[in-house]
């Protein structure tokens, strides 16, 4: 999981063109990354009420405890501990029982700030699911919205004879056969307790399993990258790019031209990463990748 954050960091500074893509992509990848900032916050918030929640399980133990044994101290007249003539032993059983005293109201003090905390806690966390739940929901709207606004698109170039991925939308081959482990969007790493965001799918893979291009273009990339060793990415019409991480991509260089289907290279070691980008803006790969029948 750290080879795929440390790609990514890095990778996205490497050999995208300018930004000239819509406004529209821009702002859909904005609430992706808004939707993993509180996903980060949603669960900070949901593992900040546990750990109240088990601190106040064991500060009701200790309640408990002092409760029975106030009780037993009073059984045993404790108030006659007061009531010597020694000096001495009036002093310490003065100085014994202040202290017990201090010692359970701080303890009921601590645990009613604990109740607080919890009840805080919560509100945030309800608070945190209603504004993941408005993200999500105008996340969904603009997909639907870009989907149309793709279709008008494609009928356009179509009418005027152009060409792009684009018009490969929903028919894109699916890189390779290993098996999908992580989809575009945030992520939860429950082991290291935090969330990331992944602009493309990794694939837990076999060595030596075949890479393909999605679609028709030029390598316009080859080289080593941190973490993932050989990539490969290829530049489509219409500014269209597709990422090819952990690879051994022996049968292309920088420079060839490729068909969609084609053989770009092999899986090296367990894991590889895909990315479709327009411009330098990273696109979900779902709506674009054909359905496996």
């Amino acid at each position: 999981m750290n080879k795929l954050i440390g790609f990514l960091l890095l990778f996205s500074t490497t050999v995208f063109a300018a930004d000239k893509s819509s406004n529209f992509e821009k702002k859909i990848n904005a609430i992706y990354d808004k939707k993993a900032q509180i996903d980060l916050e949603l669960n900070q918030a949901d593992e900040n009420v546990k750990q109240i929640e088990s601190r106040l399980r064991e500060k009701r133990k200790v309640l408990l405890q002092r409760a029975q044994a106030l009780n037993y101290i009073k059984n045993y007249k404790w108030g006659n501990m007061l009531a010597v003539s020694n000096p001495i032993q009036f002093e310490r059983n003065f100085k014994i029982l202040s202290r017990l005293n201090q010692y359970d109201l701080n303890l009921f003090k601590d645990y009613k700030a604990s109740l607080r905390n919890l009840a805080q806690g919560r509100q945030d966390l309800v608070a945190y699911q209603k504004e993941l739940q408005a993200i999500i929901e105008d996340l969904q709207k603009r997909e639907v919205a870009q989907h149309e606004k793709d279709l008008q698109r494609q009928q356009q170039m179509i009418l005027e004879n152009k060409k792009s991925l684009l018009l490969f939308k929903g028919q894109l081959p699916r890189p390779t056969e290993g098996q999908l482990r992580l989809r575009y969007g945030s992520q939860r790493d429950d082991q290291n307790q935090y969330s990331f965001m992944i602009h493309g799918l990794l694939f837990t893979t076999t060595a030596e399993q075949n890479v393909r291009a999605v679609g028709p273009g030029e390598v316009i990339f080859r080289d080593q990258i941190k973490y993932w060793g050989e990539t490969l990415i290829i530049k489509h019409d219409d500014d269209y790019y597709s990422v090819y991480a952990g690879i051994t991509p022996h049968l292309k260089t920088v420079g060839d031209q490729v068909q969609m289907n084609d053989v770009i290279g092999l899986t090296k070691n367990n894991e590889f990463y895909f990315e479709l980008r327009h411009f330098e803006n990273p696109i979900n790969p779902k709506n674009w990748l054909a359905k496996d029948k």
